[in-house]
């Protein structure tokens, strides 16, 4: 699926190559376009395109490009959008050489032979739906977007890398190259990987962390370059007769897309078909969250006549199902399994109305909805003190933040780690530890050599960052790196292309270009997203401070699961990295205490929906890696 190809040069073979050199091998059967040349084969499959320019050069690309106008001007190419985006990824090239990655919009894996300098470019937008993969053997590279491409051979190695699998387990980012295997490499996002003379290097042509600050005039200036990205943003990933579904909870991200799809599609006399998932059971929720998003998302869809609202109930499938369902057909474990069986119906319902596309708003937390999480911290580091007083008073009365709170971010900012645990006990506002989330084994752990610096982050990035707002939402970005694996997946599984408008490039730049103040106005966080759709969103959700709790009557299929997930523990124990990896005995023990599902979220969010169900995830992706779960 997506683009794969190989290239084996003998180094001694004269320049430029002008004989076969090895055998050449395609690792998709499936494979649409293919182009061959001595050493070399690229290919490409479904959707993604192979070109030829001069010079013994070729392409292949799998993914979009949003920006042919601007690129249009740019090479002064009049027929580009009649073009393949292999067709312009090498024209690309050819006018800007490896900088070429930097010029093109989209989400988007591509590679380029270059036959007169016998050189592989490997590159990748920064959004991470899109991934690249290669492996070095003698004198060859092979690239593919999946892990699993490159083993179509038998020659590239087939063993888990425990480190990474220890970093996933510990939740703390992963090296940017890492795979989850030995001996492949990713591609990162937002960088290019070359290979020459038979040795990789890689080089982040992305670095948002250079990006100056915006300094507009007024708030509303802010909304209105906001306001212009996300329309841009949405408008790009809706095709000329493309079938468009979106994700729809109550929540400000996807009611956003939704709201400017819908507005989009209205003008093309076109509709939109929003899913919402809603719990079956009833569960009690904490202060500050709410579990039915239904009538939020209905207020919304009332407000645009082309929009067609679909409930999806969270049923049909257990915790074990959704794996079992899913996990095949990925090269990644899945991070949060209890909320697959809800993602897995919204999928299966637009699989079954024959959709094309669907939108979704998972980045949006990081980038356009960002809270202004670290006002408060930047006053006080910049000695601000009367500033930092005008933000927690704010705070207090407008952001409804208890002083409790308050002060335990005001410890944040100052105290070393070990008292600041201490302080946040204190005022009961402990955050949790590694095995609060995590089913790790503590010998494998301390073989990993991550145990200090995973203890350290425990799984919160702000332990990384405290006070660089900039830092901590690209850390937070840099860890998601699974959503290419998501992507993939769901394409094969469900026939679906998800597409994200929040992880836009052009809405992640001028979202890390904003002023924290700007995310957080007069106490009220993520206040730029709520005032620039102002009038496009109901005011139920454009003013709702609570957050939705997605799935929130998952302990119900987690009870029906139960007995396979008992089985899936004791299978665990035969598998020679899980039985290491993981604490069988502690989650074996978890199972046998199971309270039931009760109504009480408190109940089992930690030990269950956390350790257990990404434990269990991981442990089938490893047992299948060892060929053990049929």
């Amino acid at each position: 699926m997506g683009i794969c190809g190989r290239v084996n040069l003998d180094p001694s073979a004269p320049t430029p190559i002008d004989r076969p050199l090895a055998s050449i091998t395609i690792t998709d059967p499936r494979s649409r376009d293919v182009w061959q040349g001595p050493g070399v084969a690229l290919a490409s499959v479904d959707e993604a395109s192979t070109a030829v320019g001069p010079g013994d050069r070729a392409a292949v690309f799998d993914g979009r490009i949003d920006n042919r106008d601007d690129l249009r001007r740019a090479l002064g190419v009049d027929d580009l959008h009649r073009r393949s985006t292999a067709d312009i990824a090498l024209l690309a090239f050819e006018a800007w050489g490896d900088d070429f990655c930097d010029r093109i919009i989209g989400d988007y894996a591509c590679a380029i032979w270059d036959g007169r300098r016998r050189r592989l470019v490997m590159a990748t937008d920064p959004a991470a739906l899109r991934s690249l993969f290669y492996w070095v053997g003698p004198n060859e590279i092979r690239f593919a977007n999946e892990q699993r491409g490159l083993w179509a051979d038998g020659d590239v190695p087939r063993q888990i890398d425990e480190e990474d699998l220890a970093s996933w387990l510990c939740l703390i980012p992963r090296p940017p190259q890492a795979s989850f295997f030995k001996d492949i490499f990713r591609v990162p996002p937002g960088a290019r990987s070359i290979w020459e003379a038979n040795a990789v290097r890689t080089e982040t042509w992305w670095q948002p962390e250079n990006l100056p600050y915006l300094n507009l005039a007024t708030e509303a200036e802010y909304e209105e370059a906001m306001r212009a990205a996300l329309a841009e943003a949405v408008a790009c990933r809706i095709g000329d007769g493309e079938r468009i579904g979106s994700m729809l909870s109550g929540g400000l991200d996807s009611s956003t897309v939704t709201a400017l799809a819908a507005r989009h599609l209205a003008e093309q006399g076109r509709g939109l078909t929003s899913f919402t998932a809603t719990p079956v059971h009833k569960a009690k929720v904490p202060r500050g969250r709410f579990a039915d998003e239904w009538d939020h998302a209905a207020a919304l869809a009332a407000m645009y006549p082309n929009i067609d609202h679909v409930r999806v109930p969270n049923e049909g499938e257990t915790i074990v199902d959704a794996l079992e369902s899913r996990e095949p057909g990925m090269d990644w474990p899945m991070l949060n399994p209890t909320n697959m069986v809800w993602i897995n119906g919204i999928h299966k319902a637009c699989r079954d109305r024959k959709l094309n596309v669907l939108l979704a708003g998972s980045m949006g937390n990081l980038t356009m909805s960002w809270t202004g999480a670290e006002l408060l911290t930047q006053r006080l580091k910049a000695m601000d003190i009367a500033g930092a007083a005008r933000v927690a008073l704010d705070q207090n009365r407008h952001g409804g933040m208890n002083w409790a709170t308050i002060a335990a971010n005001i410890g944040d900012s100052f105290l070393p780690p070990p008292l600041m645990k201490r302080v946040r006990k204190a005022f009961d506002k402990s955050r949790p530890d590694l095995e609060t989330y995590s089913a790790i084994d503590a010998e494998f752990l301390m073989a990993s050599g991550l145990d200090e610096h995973a203890r350290k982050v425990a799984g919160n990035m702000r332990n990384l960052a405290v006070g660089d707002s900039r830092a901590l939402r690209l850390l937070a970005l840099s860890r998601s790196s699974h959503r290419g694996a998501m992507h993939t997946g769901t394409l094969r599984r469900y026939g679906v292309d998800q597409r994200d408008p929040t992880s836009d490039r052009r809405v992640v730049e001028l979202s890390l270009s904003i002023p924290e103040h700007q995310f957080q106005r007069r106490g009220v966080q993520r206040a730029l997203l709520r005032d620039t759709m102002r009038g496009l969103l109901p005011e139920v959700i454009r003013t709702e401070r609570r957050r939705g709790l997605q799935a929130a009557d998952w302990r119900h299929g987690f009870d029906e699961a139960m007995p396979q997930l008992i089985s899936d523990v004791e299978r665990l124990r035969h598998s020679p990295l899980a039985s290491r990896a993981l604490d069988l005995d502690r989650m074996s023990a978890l199972l046998e205490k199971w309270p039931g599902p009760g109504e009480d979220t408190s109940v089992g969010d930690h030990d269950y929906k956390l350790v257990i169900g990404r434990a269990v995830a991981v442990g089938r992706f490893v047992r299948r890696i060892e060929g053990g779960n049929a």
